[in-house]
């Protein structure tokens, strides 16, 4: 049984509204603003409607609410909704709950409708306002100002100026997709208001193909990503052209420090060892590979990835190509110059084009052209330069710049010392008894340190000249027929090397594990030298063999039957002439 229900006596002010709109034609723009379009005088029969029934909680309690909502008299409701319908809300305080109803009139006539009533503990609270429906078969006014008017019954120019003046966004351009089908000088004006616009609407330009627009054309086939990646990277023709760069397919991007461990070709060949260089520059290659020529930018380009594999002279060639004239920016071609200079040994070129950005505003650009400018100063003399705090390369060099340096060579009787930094130097002389120390240490030649603890036979005291250069002296006369250990210690540093008085030339084939010996000055082969071996193996230092060279001054210093010392790392090699002096030499282990 239905009852009709109570008004109860004590009220919460909820506040109901309930309004009515058309489904298709629900919003309009007022300032850049979406707002309602409301309805209250005429409904059209077979048009599609909402009621928007909003309830608001203006006080600080908590209501449990059931809204009683129906549609129209005489109208069907959509979406699968029922006639009558009840809903069960919790309304927290000073909040809102929001609910809408589809309907239609299959009729035309006047119509009531039931409002919506809130009601609680079964006792009505609050209702909206009722209403009857006026329904007509045809509209008898009409809103010439809305987009589904314009768009089908407007003239040309009063659809061209809704197009320019309100927000594309908001508005359905398929209505006027009609228009573009059938009048090509319309489509060309709306499509012209659109680009300018930056709207991009894939089936109004879709007509471009209709029309044989081919500026249209153009911007429709750029939209299609998937038809361009089936294209290639890049492509140029006469009716678009696909940028990679411009398409996020590929972005130029730079590698510091890149630091290669090759400076020649290995087996002929370039290769980028760098994996993520590698693929970068292949991409690159890619894209070069699928354009008609090159352009300037590629020339830099390839130019930078040239320099980056330390491949020069290439590097230039392109550098040349470059006219800086079709550059939008000339400072990276300009570094490019400069930096090529160092390799053209065109210093003043260099300090010339650097000293234009001694003050550019962009730091990392400055400081760039500030390091060339330092390491032109460093060649005529000058200390190296931090040019920017935290640099690791640049505070490396001035600390290597800085530190004590010693490093001697010996050749016959003429010694050299390079040094840095040191002033003031001792240089000792370690007599060697040559058999006696190989057998005790054969790796002699990094052993050398241990003479630190023991007395020098001659200790000479030499003053150095400059913070940095080569001091040359000759070995005393005492030591030039002798094996000596000369050591130079000086500023906290130390450098030594082994000097063996001879007449022997030592030549290894570290392929085969042979040694040939022969006389310095005459070349001929010296057989029955003695020769002694030593290997450097993971159970430590150990003797190898011994024996003497044949005829031919040959020894096989790397083959034994049976040995049982471990895995062998090098070899140290004792050669000695009781006429022609000793000497000693590291050789390698053959690979078989």
């Amino acid at each position: 049984e239905v009852k009709e229900a109570d008004i109860a006596d004590n009220r919460p002010p909820l506040l109901v509204s309930q309004s009515y709109f058309q489904l298709n034609d629900r919003f309009r723009m007022e300032d850049g603003q979406k707002v309602d379009k409301f309805i209250t005088k005429e409904f059209i029969r077979g048009v599609v409607y909402g009621a928007q029934i909003v309830v608001t909680n203006p006080t600080s309690a908590s209501q449990r609410l059931d809204i009683l909502s129906q549609i129209p008299k005489g109208s069907i409701p959509v979406r699968g909704l029922r006639n009558t319908a009840t809903q069960r809300v919790q309304l927290e305080p000073y909040s809102t709950h929001r609910l809408e109803v589809v309907f239609y009139f299959p009729a035309s006539g006047f119509f009531p409708i039931y409002p919506v009533h809130l009601s609680k503990s079964g006792a009505v609270i609050a209702s909206g306002d009722g209403l009857t429906f006026n329904v007509v078969d045809k509209p008898t006014s009409i809103d010439q100002t809305s987009w589904a008017w314009i768009s089908q019954w407007g003239e040309e120019g009063s659809v061209l100026r809704y197009l320019e003046t309100r927000n594309l966004h908001a508005i359905d351009l398929m209505k006027m997709a009609w228009r573009c089908r059938e009048d090509g000088n319309f489509f060309s004006k709306a499509l012209a208001i659109l680009n300018l616009r930056g709207f991009y609407h894939p089936v109004i330009q879709g007509y471009s193909v209709m029309h044989n627009h081919k500026e249209g054309i153009a911007q429709l086939l750029l939209m299609q990503e998937r038809f361009l990646d089936q294209c290639g990277v890049a492509l140029s023709c006469d009716l678009i052209t696909v940028d990679p760069i411009n398409r996020h397919r590929y972005e130029h991007l730079e590698y510091k420090p890149l630091i290669n461990n090759r400076a020649h070709a290995l087996g002929g060949e370039n290769r980028i060892l760098n994996p993520v260089v590698r693929n970068q520059y292949s991409q690159f290659l890619r894209i070069l590979s699928q354009q008609k020529k090159l352009d300037d930018i590629d020339h830099l380009a390839t130019a930078y990835y040239l320099f980056l594999q330390d491949r020069v002279s290439k590097a230039l060639a392109h550098l040349k190509e470059v006219d800086p004239a079709n550059l939008k920016t000339r400072m990276q071609y300009d570094y490019f110059q400069a930096y090529g200079a160092f390799y053209e040994a065109d210093l003043p070129k260099a300090r010339r084009i650097s000293a234009k950005y001694e003050e550019y505003p962009v730091d990392i650009w400055r400081d760039r052209f500030a390091g060339l400018t330092a390491q032109i100063k460093e060649l005529q003399g000058a200390q190296p330069d931090v040019i920017k705090e935290g640099n690791r390369e640049q505070e490396q060099e001035l600390l290597a710049a800085l530190e004590s340096s010693l490093n001697l060579e010996v050749e016959g009787v003429k010694a050299t010392l390079d040094f840095q930094n040191v002033s003031e130097v001792t240089v000792n002389y370690y007599e060697m008894d040559l058999e006696f120390l190989f057998s005790t240490n054969p790796f002699v030649s990094s052993g050398t340190s241990r003479f630190a603890i023991i007395q020098p036979n001659k200790a000479i005291p030499m003053r150095l000249q400059g913070k940095k250069g080569a001091k040359v002296f000759q070995l005393p006369a005492e030591y030039r027929a002798s094996n000596v250990i000369v050591e130079v210690i000086g500023g906290g540093k130390r450098a030594s090397t082994a000097v063996y008085a001879n007449e022997l030339k030592t030549t290894l084939s570290d392929s085969m594990g042979l040694l040939t010996v022969r006389h310095e000055k005459t070349g001929k082969p010296l057989p029955k030298v003695y020769v002694k071996v030593y290997a450097d193996t993971t159970n430590g230092v150990k003797f190898f063999k011994d024996g003497y060279t044949d005829l031919r001054g040959k020894f096989d210093y790397a083959s034994v039957s049976s040995t049982g010392i471990g895995k062998v790392r090098k070899f140290s090699v004792l050669v000695m002439s009781e006429e022609q002096g000793a000497t000693v030499i590291e050789a390698s282990v053959p690979q078989q």
